[in-house]
């Protein structure tokens, strides 16, 4: 009868170490989950600030491309200008 009770004992310490170790590597398990969780969600806010970021660049060389035309267009503008009054000026007309 003793023997049957110290083979008892045993299992039962032999399941309690188990059951210890599976509590550790459960709580290994879960920081790891919660560390790859929060990583992510950084991830996900900096690609959003990245994508807002993207957008107002986009917006601000559409808006340079657009003065860019503007001053092209004005140049040219301004050189018919200047030459019309090259010609008067050599021809003698009168402006």
């Amino acid at each position: 009868m003793r023997n049957l009770t110290a083979v008892y004992t045993y299992e039962y310490n032999l399941m309690k170490k188990q059951i210890k170790a599976q509590a550790i590597l459960i709580t290994v398990l879960i920081i790891t989950a919660l560390i790859s969780c929060f990583y992510n969600m950084k991830l996900t806010i900096d690609n959003g600030s990245i994508e807002q970021e993207k957008q107002a660049l986009e917006e601000l060389t559409e808006m340079q491309n657009s003065m860019i035309s503007d001053l092209e267009a004005n140049c040219k503008d301004l050189f018919i200008q200047i030459e019309e009054l090259k010609e008067g000026y050599v021809y003698g007309k009168d402006l």
